[in-house]
């Protein structure tokens, strides 16, 4: 799974070498959720292009999921919020996507 400005993309490794790859504009996420264990969690993200179908990534380490769900939360509070994540500094913008996915969670 990749995560960029503009892109979420997962790549689903179907053999050696061999790789789907489905992307979805990041402003057409609709929901994401985490399931977390004790030590592995997955991703369940709904978009705009598989609201009857959510796409899920299963067996990311703990902390991995928790970081891309929070990642994922914060863009989808900024698009709503007319934030323009383009112009801000790729430190800045992760951290502040982190405290808008954050919430009260913690």
């Amino acid at each position: 799974m990749t995560l960029d400005r503009e892109k979420l993309t997962f790549a689903t490794r179907i053999f050696f070498r061999v790789a789907k790859l489905t992307s979805v504009p990041v402003r057409d996420i609709l929901s994401v959720e985490a399931d977390i264990g004790p030590f592995f969690g997955s991703v369940h993200t709904a978009s705009r292009y598989f609201i009857t179908n959510p796409y899920a990534i299963n067996f990311l380490w703990r902390r991995d999921a928790v970081r891309l769900q929070r990642m994922l939360q914060g863009y989808i509070i900024a698009h709503e919020q007319g934030i323009d994540c383009d112009s801000i500094e790729t430190d800045k913008l992760v951290a502040m996507l982190n405290d808008l996915g954050k919430g009260d969670t913690d």
